[in-house]
């Protein structure tokens, strides 16, 4: 794993620590394919295997030694966190688990890590460890896939152009009116190129940095009965998407509170975002 940012950023001593979380992950994860899983049913489509714990206990280990001072929120092992603390990680340590689980589209698969400080987002790692690239992001400094800077494309994208992928729940009775609008709407005349259903992933959002494909926007859904996209999902993943020259936003098209619990609308630029609810009949 390298990045452009490790010698010359204030924030490089976290970003070295959080790569070598990462590589723990990495070897957990693709040792674990190898043997019969321990799997626990959170909910309908929603699972975690001991893989899961594994990878959580060894990063939360590794950064408390790194840095006692520092609080760890982690999706295993500290899930019923009243409010984040000002100064803490942020860890999500097997994000698309049920990918990983049914061995389809591994490429989804990552460990995510983000670092707040005095209440914001300073720096994120997110580590896709069956294809090997790293993602990176410091406040202020750009993003960067394996070292190299990533932006979103040059130019406005149209909508009638663009690939908007669509992340909904494993139990349909949580589906919002928004996610259901959104849905048709973009699957209409006035909609996108093409609209896909894809596995749970947030790492999915990333993939608007890469020119060679045509992903312009994803929408998430989220439902305050039971939260689809808790802070470990959102928070590593904004600060790279706002990085690069996207925006992370809530269903009004405002920057998404990562302690909010609304549909989510991350997009190449803020008029495709419009576009997109435009096509949803979410906007006049």
């Amino acid at each position: 794993m390298s990045s452009k940012i490790t010698t010359n950023s204030p924030y490089s001593a976290y970003v070295s620590a959080a790569k070598k979380a990462a590589s723990i992950a990495s070897r957990i994860a693709k040792e674990g394919r190898k043997s019969d899983l321990s799997i626990t049913t959170k909910s309908i489509g929603d699972y975690v295997s001991e893989i899961d714990l594994r990878i959580d206990k060894e990063i939360s280990l590794l950064l408390k030694s790194a840095f006692p001072e520092l609080k760890i929120v982690s999706e295993e092992l500290s899930p019923d966190f009243e409010a984040l603390p000002e100064d803490c990680w942020i860890v999500d340590p097997l994000d698309g688990t049920n990918s990983y689980l049914a061995n389809a589209r591994l490429e989804l698969v990552s460990t995510m890590i983000a670092l707040r400080l005095g209440g914001k987002t300073v720096c994120s790692l997110v580590h896709f460890p069956f294809t090997e690239d790293t993602y990176v992001a410091v406040k202020g400094e750009g993003a960067f896939r394996n070292g190299e800077t990533v932006s979103m494309p040059k130019g406005e994208s149209l909508l009638s152009d663009s690939w908007v992928a669509m992340n909904h729940y494993g139990d349909q009775t949580l589906e919002t009116d928004f996610f259901t609008a959104m849905r048709d709407g973009l699957r209409s005349r006035t909609g996108a190129f093409m609209i896909t259903i894809d596995p749970p992933g947030s790492g999915l959002a990333l993939g608007l940095t890469d020119s060679r494909n045509t992903l312009r926007a994803v929408v998430h859904d989220n439902n305050p009965t039971k939260r689809k996209q808790e802070v470990w999902d959102v928070i590593p993943i904004q600060l790279i998407i706002e990085e690069a020259g996207g925006v992370y936003l809530n269903d009004a098209l405002e920057p998404y509170d990562p302690q909010s619990v609304r549909p989510i609308i991350i997009a190449s630029s803020m008029k495709l975002a419009r576009d997109i609810l435009r096509a949803g009949s979410m906007l006049d």
